[in-house]
């Protein structure tokens, strides 16, 4: 049995129980579908987010707070970001499928073949993206992004450090931020968004916790439709691709799966920018079996204990 809290910004729209319901049966379809794996819920525990954020240690928000980066990052720092990011390619694995992956998606091509170039290329893109975030107003008519670093993907890492008793958390907050280190190249084609996060939790049964945020699935300002390729999803269509999402985080939280970016026709294959609908058809999972390639295999990914991450 997972545990389930919503965690909810009174900013943002709020999911509906039958919403967050319709997630996690979507999911539990998914996970049986494409990983032949039986999953259960307990009933979701709404959380606010001020509180919840509040119990960030004083030391773990320095530290999260001295590796955020302001979208206008100047020219030397973006070099250093490039050269980090390389780190997360090697990762990730194969470079070419990579580049195959992020060549629609780059605002310009890189200047030459070689891996810093792409690299170069990738975080010019983030940072412009991650800009029009920033000047994107919400619903409010505030700023979308904060000084309460809600939307900083390294202060949701840090509350695996926190007394979080749950497996999953489905949020209504936009995660949209860049760090010095620990980025990727799927998340910065968004503008630095997550749609999922999968990362170590002291109080999580498998010394895990999967986030998925609704905001990217759901919101319809202008930039977001361009980043979905022009769609603006009913809610039936977005609790569907929302559900595929948490079952993507739960295969690396259940499976340590890794990313197969050579295969659109897995589930652990994230989205190209927010193009979900296109994500969506392309999965099969008779054509992406466990184990059929190293990134799709049980284990790949080695998640460091809490106890080792948290010093």
């Amino acid at each position: 049995l997972l545990r389930v809290a919503y965690v909810e910004n009174p900013r943002f729209a709020p999911l509906s129980e039958a919403q967050i319901g319709a997630i996690l049966a979507q999911s539990v379809s998914a996970m049986k579908q494409h990983f032949a794996v039986d999953v259960r819920f307990s009933p979701p525990t709404r959380l606010p987010i001020a509180p919840l954020f509040a119990a960030i240690s004083a030391r773990r928000r320095a530290a999260a707070e001295s590796a955020r980066l302001d979208p206008t990052a100047d020219a030397p720092t973006q070099e250093r970001l490039a050269r980090t990011l390389l780190d997360d390619v090697r990762v990730d694995g194969d470079i070419n499928a990579l580049k195959k992956f992020a060549a629609p998606h780059l605002l310009a091509p890189p200047a030459d073949n070689t891996p810093l170039a792409f690299a170069r290329a990738v975080i010019a893109t983030q940072h412009s993206l991650l800009r029009a975030w920033r000047d994107t107003p919400a619903a409010d008519g505030k700023p979308l992004l904060g000084t309460d670093r809600y939307n900083e993907y390294n202060f949701w890492l840090a509350l695996g450090d926190t007394d979080l008793p749950y497996e999953i958390i489905i949020t209504n907050q936009l995660i949209a931020s860049a760090e010095l280190s620990g980025n990727s190249v799927h998340s910065a084609l968004r503008g630095g968004v997550s749609n999922g996060i999968t990362s170590q939790n002291r109080k999580g049964r498998y010394s895990l916790v999967s986030v998925v945020s609704s905001y990217p699935f759901l919101d319809r300002s202008k930039h977001a439709v361009k980043l979905r390729g022009g769609e603006a999803p009913g809610i039936d269509d977005a609790n569907r691709y929302m559900g595929l999402m948490l079952a993507h985080e739960l295969g690396h939280q259940l499976l340590h799966l890794g990313h197969p970016f050579g295969n659109s026709n897995c589930l652990m294959t994230p989205p190209n920018q927010l193009e979900f609908r296109v994500w969506a058809q392309a999965l099969s999972p008779s054509r992406c079996l466990l184990a059929s390639n190293p990134a799709n295999t049980p284990g790949v990914v080695k998640f460091a204990l809490p106890e080792t991450l948290f010093k």
